[in-house]
């Protein structure tokens, strides 16, 4: 049985292209909103009797703006939920424990960014023309911000996307400031979108000092990754 109108109105760009809902009436009275081809919401404006595996919400029949507040609510978090998951896939799928250093002995950025980009081309993720690209893109304005950087390159041409993580105690000069987690990337030009996500949720986490301050803890690259995650998470 199809529905005659939304149970609320539309909101001009309330859904991407990708999550734009279509609700259908259902078995048991119960309204569904659908993301590409699974339900990831439930609503209903009876009570359940048996509690779903699925996020739902009970609202009133008459609706309020109460009910409103409950489903973006949920809608919300379920677009977090899905973002963070996203996130962890991405980070395991480009960072390996090949990847992971603690390192004691390298003081300064050209130092760091040399030893790391001379790893990431002898693995074939690189060519010889990447650490000069990375220099340029530090020339433009520097990559590092509170006490970790980002490093990356001006264009998004590696051979293979990665991620190289540098964990150094003692600290490294990075031009005004002083460095303890150096994350640097590789990025193909088929992951172009990739490194927009991850660039952004990293740097959301690594502004944080205590943030950086716990991922510098870790004793080995599982410890970092489980880490890493937790507060994403957060």
């Amino acid at each position: 049985m199809s529905v005659p109108g939304p149970i609320f109105p539309p909101r001009k760009n309330r859904w991407s292209k990708k999550e734009n809902p279509r609700v259908s009436c259902r078995k048991y009275r119960a309204v569904s909103i659908y993301f590409a081809d699974n339900t990831k919401l439930i609503i209903r404006s009876i009570p359940l009797n048996k509690l779903p595996a699925t996020p739902f919400a009970v609202i009133h029949p008459f609706f309020s703006n109460k009910d409103r507040e409950n489903i973006n609510s949920k809608i919300l978090a379920i677009k977090q939920l899905k973002r963070k998951k996203t996130f962890n896939e991405q980070i395991r799928h480009i960072l390996n424990e090949n990847h992971f250093e603690k390192n004691t002995r390298l003081n300064t950025k050209i130092k760091v960014l040399q030893h790391i980009c001379s790893i990431m081309q002898k693995d074939g993720y690189v060519d010889n023309d990447f650490f000069p690209s990375v220099i340029e893109r530090e020339n433009m304005s520097s990559t590092a911000f509170e006490a970790a950087a980002i490093p990356h390159a001006i264009k998004m041409e590696a051979k293979k996307t990665g991620m190289f993580v540098l964990l150094a105690h003692a600290g490294i000069v990075w031009e005004k400031t002083t460095v303890k987690l150096v994350v640097l990337l590789t990025i193909s030009k088929d992951d172009r979108k990739l490194f927009r996500e991850v660039f952004d949720n990293l740097s959301t986490i690594l502004t944080e000092h205590s943030h950086v301050a716990h991922l510098c803890a870790a004793k080995n690259y599982a410890e970092f990754v489980q880490i890493l995650f937790n507060l994403e998470h957060a």
